[in-house]
């Protein structure tokens, strides 16, 4: 398995969800079956039949609620890595469901959680806590509602989660880092947008000798807006290329 394995398989996912969304929504089990089982075999390399490696149903009970089951555990050694609790198609996952996945997450050893609804993958893990207790945000959010929006990026990361490249010594560390990449990037994108005064400084003091005053910070911040503007399509550019030549 590698990312091309994995883009293909979730292009295959989106291009079912596209077609039969209105059918998969209809019921939590209808999105299990149809979406959420085909991509926990065909992406992530589990085979749902094998109780070695997926239990569904698995018990999590907590000392105050007992009879509490998350919807699957991908298993290795006899221990679970990964809880993945499943909504119904089109349901709002940033409500309550959180919660939910949270106490099933403090009662077992995996070190991640998964909440979706089979279009949209929140997954979380304790990264910027000493305990048990799981991160208020997830590290990793992707849709699957467009071709578009599966990229080679996307399939870098995901294939961290599969059967065959999972290593949970590094999984923790990879997941850290993703994390301030994608705060960074947040960073980055509002700054693109509309630069600070701290920022214009920043660049400013790079390429200017000069005392940076408030005239300064006045001056350079359109030029800072342009160069980002700039950096940003020809970034954009340079992608669309690559993915013309990989397509001859």
């Amino acid at each position: 398995m590698d990312p091309t394995d994995v883009m293909h398989s979730l292009r295959k996912l989106v291009v079912k969800i596209k077609k039969d969304k209105c059918l998969i929504q209809q019921t939590e089990a209808a999105t299990k079956n149809a979406l959420i089982e085909p991509f926990i075999e065909e992406v992530l390399g589990n085979s749902v039949s094998d109780l070695a490696q997926v239990i569904p149903e698995y018990s999590a009970d907590v000392a105050a609620k007992k009879g509490e089951k998350v919807d699957y555990a991908i298993m290795k050694d006899g221990e679970p890595i990964m809880l993945i609790e499943c909504k119904c198609c089109g349901e709002d996952l940033k409500g309550s469901h959180k919660n939910q996945l949270c106490r099933y997450f403090m009662t077992t050893k995996a070190r991640l959680g998964v909440l979706t609804n089979g279009v949209e993958y929140r997954i979380f893990s304790n990264l910027e806590t000493k305990d048990k207790t799981m991160d208020s945000e997830p590290f990793l959010e992707f849709q699957l509602s467009g071709e578009d929006q599966i990229d080679k990026f996307l399939a870098d990361q995901i294939l961290k989660l599969s059967r065959p490249h999972f290593d949970v010594e590094e999984i923790i560390p990879w997941a850290r880092r993703l994390m301030y990449e994608n705060e960074l990037y947040k960073h980055l994108s509002a700054q693109a947008q509309s630069p600070s005064k701290d920022f214009v400084k920043f660049l400013c003091k790079i390429v200017y000798d000069g005392r940076v005053t408030d005239a300064k910070i006045k001056e350079f911040t359109p030029i800072v807006r342009r160069v980002l503007d700039r950096f940003s399509s020809e970034k954009i550019g340079s992608s669309q290329k690559s993915v013309g030549k990989a397509g001859h």
